[in-house]
């Protein structure tokens, strides 16, 4: 999801929490790069993925990427992470459409991830959108 939205300040955040969720460097990988259908995730992972990245980047997730997290998701689990994605959409929107900085420590950690967003460098100028930083 963070990486499907291009937001430095989620990706920047959810980077240590992913990787102490368990989440190994090499699935995070697969999930920067837009690999979501790769063999080396599992089913389940891969039904997710594209499903969550689908939210992001359609205004309708297909019936066939539905069905697929369907197998591996209840109903209820559905709406949760169809919630969970609205949710981080539009955070992802307020820190790129105010321009939110990163912290000086998430800045640290996005080099040492070596993660660069695409939409912007890490090291902009600041902003005059007005957005507290």
């Amino acid at each position: 999801m963070a990486e499907g939205v291009r937001c430095d300040f989620v990706v920047a955040q959810h980077m240590p929490i992913s990787r102490d969720a368990g989440v190994d460097d090499a699935t995070r990988e697969l999930i920067k790069n837009g690999d979501h259908t790769d063999p080396a995730l599992s089913k389940r992972d891969r039904a997710v993925i594209q499903f969550a990245s689908e939210v992001v980047a359609v205004l309708r997730v297909s019936d066939e990427v539905f069905a697929a997290a369907g197998q591996f998701l209840s109903a209820r689990e559905l709406v949760e992470l169809l919630h969970l994605c609205g949710c981080y959409w539009t955070f992802s929107r307020l820190c790129t459409v105010l321009d939110l900085q990163l912290t000086q420590m998430y800045a640290e950690l996005q080099g040492a991830d070596g993660w660069r967003g695409a939409e912007q460098p890490a090291h902009r100028p600041p902003s005059s959108r007005g957005a507290t930083r």
